[in-house]
Order: C-alpha cells, then structure tokens, then sequence
C-alpha cells in the first residue's frame, strides 16, 4: 500500500525535468507559473550576502589576535572558545534548516527568520567588535555563541529562499551567482576599508575589528530591510508530513555530492591555512600575498558571469568538476612559482575562476536535488538540503584547517634542512594534498552525474 501511495506522488514529466536541470541535458521550467525575478530584485536578495562576508573578515581573520593579545586572554582560551561553539553552531544548521521548511507564518517562511536573525546579529556583533578593556572569557564566549546562532538564522534560510525563487535549475544557478557576487563583493571591502580609513590611535587590528563591525551593522539593517521588502516568499506546502534527516544522508545522489563538497572543502581549509606561509616564505613573494589575494576576489567577481553560462549548458554537476579542476591547476602552478610573481599571478587567477565556478554550482546542485527529491516525494526539504551543504562547509574548512595546520607543524620537523626544491612543507600541505583531496572529489561527482543521466534515460 505504501508503495502505491508513493507512486501517486511520482510524477514521471516533473521527475523528467528536474533530472534533466541537474545533469544539463536541458533546463525546463520546473515551477510553472512563476516568473524569473528581475535584475533589481535579485540584488536586492544578494544584497544581504555583503554585510554577512564584512563581518566575515574580522571573525574569521582579526577576532582572536584582537582578544588573545590586545585584550589579554590568551591564544588558548579564545582558540578553544572559537573550537567549541563552531562545533555546536554546526549542529544548529540543521536544525533552522528543517525549522525554517516548516514555518507556516504568513510572512514568509525565510525572510521570517532573516527579520528575527538580523537585529540578533547585529547585536552581537556589536559586542564582539566592541568589547570593554578587560573582557572575561565568559563575555566572549555569550558573544560568539549569540553570533553563531544569529549568523546561521540568516545564512540557512538566506541560501534556501534563493533556491526556492528559481523557477529551474539555470534560474537558481543564477540566483547562486547574485549571491556570490554580493559575498566577494562584501570580501573585497573589508579588505579594502581598513587600509582607505586612516587607524588613528589605534593599533591596525583593533581598526579593522572597529571599523568592519560598524560597516557590517549599517549594512545588516540596510540590506535586510530592503530584501524583506522588496522580494516575495513561498509559503510551506499544507498537509505535508517531513521524513527523516537519514533518508537525506543516505540518499544515492545527495549522499554522495555531500561528501563530494566536504572534500572540496576540507582541501580548501588545508590550502588556507599555509598560504600565507608559502607566498611569504617558501615562494619568497613577501609583500606580494594581499595584492594576490585581492586578485583572487576580482577574477571570481569577473568570471561569474561566464560560470553561469558555463552551468548552463554542461549543469551543474559538471560545472562543479571543471571548478575542481581549476584548483587543482592552480594549487600545482603555484609550487612552481619561486620568485615569480608571474607564474603566482596564473595561479592564483586559476584558483580565482574556480571560487566562482564551486560556490555558485555546488550549491545550486544541492538545490536542484531538493527539487527532484520533492518531485518524487512532495516534501519540500529545501532548507534541510542546504543545511547539509553549509554543515559540510564550516565542517570541511574547520577539518582541513585544522588538519593542515598539523601536518605542516610535522613537515617542518621532517623536512627541516633536506627538502627539495619542489617539496617544501607549504608545498606539500598546501599544493600537493589539498591537489589530492580536491581530486578525490571528482570522481564523486561524476558518479552522481552517471546516476542522473540513467535516471533521465530510464524517465
């Protein structure tokens, strides 16, 4: 009986399409009677992506040098803060993703929580950015637990209501793109306004914390209040019953394309921790990595555009493979690039196009799987699919992070006085196994794309 009740929700031409959007065989409308939203609107929606990278920057890059030496409490006690609430906000990504599905309230199941997670966030990050002279540990560690919580009820349901105004899968893809482009963008000026606005009396890093932190809380107002108001939200489906999150894991297709995008992004951790370290040191480029890095952000603003075609026409299961393929070239470029600001320049464009070309069709990917697991079971889980891919991201760049970190401190105890040219410790952690993790990827995902192309044949 189960059987038969599952197959009056199997509808073999809606099931058609959505298989078609995800392998790129073709890229039909799968929400009749909408219509793609207009340029204004969509920037509007990505909008809100820049002040979230803003305060990004100093999180991830000021925060802990800024409390574990200019305010006293240590590098162990603000690490093992910043270890310990990462690890408990992971866990909550699922959990707003299943809620934010769910939420009947006639404002919008997302901008709902958008509306309740800014004023949150920007709250906290007022206290995180602004601190008293002498905080305690226990101040920090409220403060980053506030701002975890309130940074994932905006990022969940923000990536899911992009997903779910593409009427297919090339609209998603470029409601992807909006919202990368808003990212780098909000990267690019944190970069930039620390070094435009003069410091004063402070010293650079208490600065750029001060500084970003009032950027970022002009811009969460702003950016919300406007995305709130000016784009519309689809309302849950009545009467619909949410299976397991199990039944998602052990998915054939999303299974494994979660797995895939933890790799990537374990040997995006890896390659983040020692590139410092190898542009400054190894590759004897010193002066040259912000400048580098700067470049990295433009060429991915730059090459947006071209991904978005490029998905278009091969889907985005592949698009995500030539990503990976991108980075692998650059990683292995850039060990040859001794004194050659030339040859860092080619790689680190490669590495560029591939941030494009990884964060507007992994997820996309993700999304369009949620489309086609809807097709079959009439459960809209969108924000549950996306809460994986995020959990898989903060997991995966925390993992090979850490990992990375490790096994340099252990190559340079190894490799100390011996290493060859080519086989420097930054080299190997940084090129060399972030290029085999990467790799590992690959074939992942073109198994999926084997299941997906079968899956269109037999429909």
């Amino acid at each position: 009986m189960r059987r038969m009740d599952r197959s009056k929700c199997l509808q073999p031409p809606e099931l058609h399409r959505m298989t078609m959007d995800i392998s790129g065989y073709a890229a039909n409308a799968d929400q009749a009677g909408k219509s793609p939203l207009s340029a204004a609107k969509r920037a509007a929606y990505a909008g809100i992506a820049v002040p979230i990278a803003v305060i990004n920057v100093p999180v991830i890059i000021y925060i802990a040098p800024y409390y574990a030496t200019e305010l006293g409490l240590g590098l162990g006690t603000v690490g093992t803060l910043f270890l310990a609430v990462r690890l408990i906000d992971a866990l909550f990504d699922i959990v707003i993703g299943k809620t934010s599905d769910r939420t009947p309230w006639r404002f919008g199941r997302r901008r709902s929580w958008i509306a309740i997670g800014t004023p949150i966030l920007m709250i906290a990050t007022w206290f995180l950015c602004f601190p008293p002279p002498h905080p305690s540990a226990t101040r920090l560690g409220v403060s980053i637990v506030i701002f975890y919580v309130a940074w994932t009820l905006i990022q969940i349901p923000h990536l899911s209501w992009g997903q779910d105004l593409g009427v297919d899968s090339v609209d998603r893809g470029r409601m992807s793109a909006w919202r990368e482009s808003g990212t780098i963008l909000g990267t690019l000026l944190a970069m930039t306004l620390p070094i435009i606005i003069p410091a004063g009396n402070e010293t650079a890093v208490a600065h750029s914390v001060h500084l970003l932190g009032v950027v970022a809380i002009a811009g969460l107002f702003l950016t919300a209040t406007v995305a709130i108001a000016a784009v519309g939200d689809t309302p849950p489906e009545e009467g619909k019953t949410h299976s397991r999150l199990m039944d998602l894991l052990t998915d054939r297709i999303l299974g494994p394309a979660i797995l895939a995008n933890l790799l990537m992004q374990i040997a995006i951790g890896c390659y983040n921790a020692v590139i410092f370290l190898l542009v400054e040191k190894e590759l004897m480029l010193t002066g040259w990595f912000m400048k580098l890095v700067f470049m990295q952000y433009v060429i991915a603003v730059a090459t947006v555009p071209i991904f978005v075609f490029i998905s278009r026409r091969i889907g985005m299961m592949r698009s995500a493979i030539v990503g990976a393929v991108l980075f692998i070239c650059g990683l292995l470029v850039m060990a040859f690039a001794q004194d050659s600001v030339a040859i860092a320049c080619l790689a680190f464009f490669l590495v560029g196009t591939s941030v494009s070309a990884i964060n507007i069709s992994t997820p996309t990917a993700i999304a369009d799987l949620a489309r086609r697991r809807q097709a079959m079971d009439g459960l809209d889980r969108m924000g549950e699919h996306l809460a994986l891919y995020n959990l898989t991201l903060k997991l995966g760049l925390a993992i090979g992070a850490g990992a990375g970190m490790l096994l340099l401190g252990v190559a340079q105890n190894q490799m100390t006085g011996v290493a060859p040219f080519l086989f420097t410790p930054a080299r190997v952690v940084g090129c060399y196994l972030s290029a085999i993790i990467f790799a590992l990827s690959i074939p992942v995902f073109s198994y999926c794309q084997r299941i997906l192309r079968r899956d269109d044949i037999m429909n």
